[in-house]
């Protein structure tokens, strides 16, 4: 393989491959340019690697003991590993994001209800960057994780790694008339809707309350 070869942009990169990349001292592209980053020196080397085996410390407070082994971790060579191949030998394309649609995702817009839906949220990528600017809670994670969802299957979280939209946890289905009970059952984070093309949906909506969220539905 070719030094050229070697310099994988930084959106093809896990952040596993990425850390091994830039420890062992290869060039991650970056950029629209895909221009060659990489750690100039072993001693930033071997920090990073410090780092990878003490995940916990990426979100956490660094001590003052924590603060010693990092300097006693310039000694320590940093490990060459080997270069992961994503490709299983199917040469490379590159794709462009052009728009985006949801529905009822995540922060992106209010449920309102089930006979009063909102508009699908639509967002046109009209450049090579996009920049997302708003408020906390404003929806710039929902937009992310839209696109990571659609794509992956999975969803993002501050501080986490990232997990399955399959994943179930407990929902309280409330009462429709006063003497009935609530009923709980699993569901999940996010559910695909069918085309509206080909099946609409019959019948009334339910309201399905999150006991860990009141007031929140979906």
């Amino acid at each position: 393989m070719s030094s050229a070869q070697l310099v994988r942009p930084l959106h093809l990169h896990t952040v596993e491959t990425l850390c091994a990349d830039l420890v062992s001292g290869r060039a991650v592209g970056v950029g629209v340019t895909n221009s060659e980053f990489s750690l100039a020196t072993a001693c930033a080397r071997s920090v990073l690697q410090w780092y990878t085996l003490n995940r916990p410390k990426w979100a956490g407070n660094v001590y003052d003991k924590d603060c010693e082994a990092i300097v006693d971790s310039i000694a320590t060579q940093a490990r060459v590993s080997p270069v992961v191949d994503f490709t299983g030998g199917v040469k490379a394309r590159t794709l462009t994001l052009q728009s985006m649609r949801a529905h009822r995702f995540a922060g992106l817009h209010r449920y309102r209800k089930a006979a009063e839906a909102p508009e699908d949220f639509q967002l046109e990528f009209k450049s090579a960057v996009t920049f997302l600017d708003g408020a906390n809670g404003a929806g710039k994670t929902s937009i992310l994780n839209a696109i990571v969802w659609a794509l992956t299957g999975q969803l993002l979280r501050p501080q986490r790694v990232p997990e399955s939209g399959q994943t179930e946890f407990d929902c309280e289905l409330a009462p429709v008339s006063s003497g009935e009970e609530a009923q709980t059952f699993r569901a999940v984070a996010v559910a695909p809707l069918p085309d509206l093309d080909i099946e609409r949906p019959t019948g009334q909506g339910v309201v399905v309350g999150f006991p860990q969220f009141p007031g929140r539905f979906a």
